[in-house]
């Protein structure tokens, strides 16, 4: 039987498909959502998430400034809706993020280090964020639809395999090793059935590519909350991107570099 995490991920991976076949456009404001969330969850979680922590005084730690979780959330947005503009227009709004957070950082006269450090180190994750939608868009709009597609069929493989085998595992590494078996599923698929646009060895070297980042974006997306910080607060919207964190910027700049 499906479980409550099992059936997000289905619901995820049918609405990202459905905005997909839309077009750019639909695809980038569905991310745009996915995104605020993630960095809005992330500027959270920086504060213990849903649990207070407490400092040394044994008082409550009051949760993260709404204003950081504004920058972070919108910051995130920008990022991935500014790819229906086109690549320039990303870049910028990835300049903009963290240029806003440190003029909130001065504005708010902080003079602790972590409340110093603290927006500057959300609104970068938010970037990452940010690019991790960014990215489909913008291969959707450069390649067309089938390239996002195989894309997708990569992070959400890598995502099911990692979930099924893992939330049983007695060891760490089963659940990314199944992970990255689950991408090698899609290469032999996308190899056999779509040339055109794939051809050559495009498949196999996009397929070992997708190996490689795949298990890298939740690495990075697992330290988001801090060495500080609760680790198992739930970042729902975040775990839907964090496979994409790395894998999609990188392999959608391969992919239209190696296909027609």
């Amino acid at each position: 039987m499906v479980g409550p995490h099992g059936r997000l991920g289905l619901a995820w991976a049918v609405v990202t498909v459905a905005a997909t076949v839309a077009g750019a456009l639909w695809l980038a404001v569905w991310l745009g959502v996915a995104a605020a969330l993630a960095g809005a969850q992330v500027a959270r979680s920086r504060d213990g998430g849903s649990r207070a922590r407490r400092s040394d005084g044994g008082r409550p730690r009051p949760a993260a400034p709404a204003p950081v979780m504004v920058i972070a959330g919108s910051g995130a947005a920008c990022v991935t809706m500014a790819a229906v503009v086109g690549p320039i227009a990303v870049a910028i709004a990835a300049c903009v993020v963290p240029v806003v957070a440190f003029g909130y950082v001065l504005a708010v006269g902080s003079t602790g280090e972590r409340d110093f450090k603290e927006p500057l180190v959300v609104a970068v994750a938010a970037v990452m964020v940010g690019l991790a939608g960014a990215a489909p868009v913008l291969l959707r709009a450069g390649t067309g639809l089938v390239p996002v597609l195989v894309l997708f069929a990569y992070a959400m493989a890598y995502d099911a395999g990692t979930y099924l085998v893992g939330s049983g595992a007695a060891s760490a590494w089963e659940g990314p090793a199944a992970g990255i078996a689950a991408t090698g599923t899609v290469t032999l698929t996308v190899a056999a059935m779509l040339a055109p646009p794939f051809h050559g060895t495009s498949p196999w070297l996009l397929g070992a590519l997708a190996a490689v980042l795949a298990p890298i974006g939740p690495m990075i997306g697992s330290v988001f909350p801090g060495e500080e910080m609760d680790r198992k607060v739930r970042m729902p919207a975040l775990r839907r991107l964090d496979s994409l964190l790395v894998l999609g910027p990188l392999w959608s700049v391969a992919a239209v570099l190696l296909l027609d």
